[in-house]
């Protein structure tokens, strides 16, 4: 990550000056204006990078501040609380430490619930940096429950960071995969492939193509679900960082999907938008739509040899 060198030689003054353990003790100020101020200062040092983020977590900053995620403290003063325990979990070059994960999980757990929108999107922006990591880190993730609650977040500034969330969990194991199916993903992607933004478009379809790449009992789920006329609706008009997720979503489906699976999908109408797509310029979609062709004519032959 590049940050502006100005700003970064800033947040290195203030390190360098010791400013960090000063910041910290005055998160047990009595004084909540110069609380509030010392979270502020922290989250900020705690953006600026990998290396920030990891001396304040070794000097000790996250049990103050989770003091602070308490019933009495107000909404104001825990919107930058949440922020901050945000930045917390942002980089993965490296990941923050998964102790300090662990401690951070239980409150989480908690701004999820609560009823503010920027609190919730804020800290759903710290699970999707949890979970853009190995499957062990995506484990340590979903086996706090919190799948439930990430499928219901309906507002947009909620619901992005919400899906990106949930499309990380899914490019994990079979088994954390399916988590998310069972959690309800597969009942929502209908509507999020319909969604009159582009973007949740686009994350849906790299949900469902991550699913796609499976076993065969997930694609069949997507059958089940009602998935394949909304996935080809967004190939024949959808936004072209849509469309080229969908396709992945066919690539996969094809690749590990049964002669009576590719046959479902032929029938619904997928390979016309398909050949209309051959005209765009990114030769690595054409390919990947070549190699989609290349499966569904391979099931076509095999069908007609052994009828």
């Amino acid at each position: 990550m590049i940050f502006p060198l100005k700003q970064y030689l800033s947040t290195r003054a203030v390190v360098e000056a010791n400013a960090i353990l000063a910041f910290v003790a005055l998160l047990e100020s009595p004084q909540r204006h110069i609380c509030e101020q010392s979270v502020w200062a922290l989250g900020n040092v705690a953006g600026d990078g990998p290396m920030y983020r990891d001396s304040l977590i070794q000097q000790n900053v996250i049990p103050p501040l989770l003091a602070l995620v308490a019933p009495t403290t107000p909404v104001g003063f825990l919107r930058n609380v949440t922020w901050t325990l945000s930045n917390l979990c942002q980089n993965k070059n490296p990941w923050p430490l998964l102790e300090a994960v662990r401690q951070i999980l239980p409150a989480l757990i908690c701004l999820l619930q609560h009823e503010d929108r920027d609190i919730i999107a804020d800290t759903c922006w710290a699970v999707f940096y949890l979970t853009d990591g190995t499957n062990n880190r995506i484990h340590v993730m979903v086996e706090t429950g919190m799948l439930p609650r990430l499928l219901s977040c309906p507002d947009l500034p909620i619901l992005t960071p919400a899906l990106r969330a949930v499309g990380n969990i899914v490019t994990g194991t079979d088994e954390q995969t399916q988590l998310a199916i069972d959690a309800g993903l597969l009942a929502i992607l209908p509507r999020l492939l319909r969604h009159p933004k582009s973007s949740i478009q686009k994350e849906a379809a790299w949900a469902l193509s991550n699913i796609a790449a499976g076993p065969c009992s997930q694609i069949q789920q997507i059958i089940t679900c009602g998935l394949l006329h909304p996935l080809v609706e967004l190939l024949e008009k959808g936004d072209f960082k849509a469309q080229k997720e969908a396709i992945w979503a066919v690539a996969n489906f094809t690749t590990g999907g049964t002669v009576e699976q590719i046959v479902d999908l032929v029938q619904v109408g997928t390979l016309l938008p398909l050949l209309n797509l051959l005209t765009v310029k990114d030769g690595k979609t054409v390919q990947v739509i070549l190699d989609s062709l290349s499966n569904i004519f391979l099931v076509r032959i095999f069908s007609l040899c052994f009828q």
